[in-house]
């Protein structure tokens, strides 16, 4: 049996011999490490706090957080400085509960789903699964809507355009299991259509300073969900009733004319069908490749930006070569000499 994720099937597409030596042959020895216990912490203790009255939390976070750290201590030893940022951290956490609580205070998706597992079966000898942080919904009788949250520690990458390539798709990836997965059918048991798909932010660590913000409106501005939202304007004020100027998705806003303006990430239906469709079609090219065994070295450049050897911790013993780069969108990067020729030809 083949179970799939997303994280797994955005690493095949990375470079298939990456995922062969970290699925196929488990190589890679999993290790805890400083963020990946802060990342544990932080949605540990989000999806608790859920299950309470959000305002009334405060006080339980003091004592969780503390428990946890202590559980947490015996798998990764904290050095000094780590212990002390772990504990100086749990104020940005209460401000983040604090955050949420405002707005689940005027969403009217009053019901949630919190570290949802959903899994199903792709053919007989596949599965696909995964878990979602936070689906917030609404029955409406003839349809529900709902959005869909992701908790990001660090920096999030909500880019779409890389899902044709089969990266980045972790939102649509969500969206697809939520589309699919049988288990949800008692509960969303008629149409599902989609308020919107984010990544929040939950770590207040590149906080920079601006003199026309104050440090509150900054720290609100990085809270903000970064993703799509439904151009379904009825729908949407479900989810978000301050959409016009958005208090809580990033770059939303309406202009005078009623109508959205051009950097509000908005989305109809068909398009948000399409990209589901098409991330159903890169999950089942990568099953079909893994199951015929299609392995090869073959790692990635978008943009002249490598996308798949940076961190990779086989990079080693590859021994990828140049000819093995395959560049997704054509790209070639000018040779300097010839940068610096265009530079001084722009001065002169």
């Amino acid at each position: 049996k083949l179970t799939l994720s997303y994280s797994n099937v955005n690493t095949y597409y990375e470079c298939p011999f990456k995922y062969y030596l970290g699925n196929i042959l488990n190589i890679n020895k999993f290790e805890n490490s400083y963020y990946t216990i802060l990342g544990s912490l932080f949605h540990e203790i989000l999806s608790e706090i859920m299950e309470l009255n959000l305002r009334d939390s405060l006080n339980y976070i003091d004592s969780s957080y503390n428990n946890k750290l202590i559980k947490y201590s015996e798998q990764y030893k904290y050095n000094i400085s780590e212990y002390y940022f772990l504990n100086k951290l749990k104020d940005d956490l209460k401000y983040i509960v604090s955050e949420i609580a405002e707005h689940n205070s005027e969403t009217s998706l009053n019901n949630f789903m919190l570290e949802k597992k959903i899994a199903f079966s792709l053919d007989d000898n596949t599965i696909f699964k995964g878990f979602i942080d936070k689906i917030m919904y609404k029955d409406l009788g003839n349809e529900t809507i709902i959005s869909v949250i992701d908790y990001k520690t660090g920096n999030p990458d909500i880019n779409i355009d890389n899902i044709k390539y089969g990266l980045n798709m972790q939102l649509t990836a969500y969206l697809y299991l939520i589309r699919h997965g049988h288990e949800l059918s008692p509960i969303f048991n008629n149409r599902v259509s989609f308020c919107g798909f984010y990544l929040q932010k939950i770590l207040q660590n590149d906080i920079k300073i601006n003199p026309k913000k104050s440090l509150d409106e900054q720290k609100r501005d990085n809270l903000k969900l970064c993703g799509y939202s439904t151009i379904d304007m009825d729908r949407l004020n479900y989810f978000d009733p301050t959409y016009e100027n958005s208090k809580y998705i990033k770059g939303l806003k309406v202009s005078k004319s009623g109508s959205f303006f051009a950097y509000s990430k908005v989305l109809d239906d068909s398009t948000i069908d399409n990209l589901i469709d098409i991330t159903e079609k890169k999950i089942m090219d990568a099953k079909d490749n893994i199951l015929s065994g299609n392995f090869s070295i073959s790692p990635k450049t978008l943009k002249g930006v490598d996308m798949s050897c940076s961190f990779c911790e086989f990079r080693d013993i590859c021994y990828k070569t140049n000819k093995d780069i395959v560049n997704l969108d054509g790209y070639i990067e000018e040779p300097d000499d010839e940068k610096e020729s265009k530079e001084e030809e722009n001065e002169a």
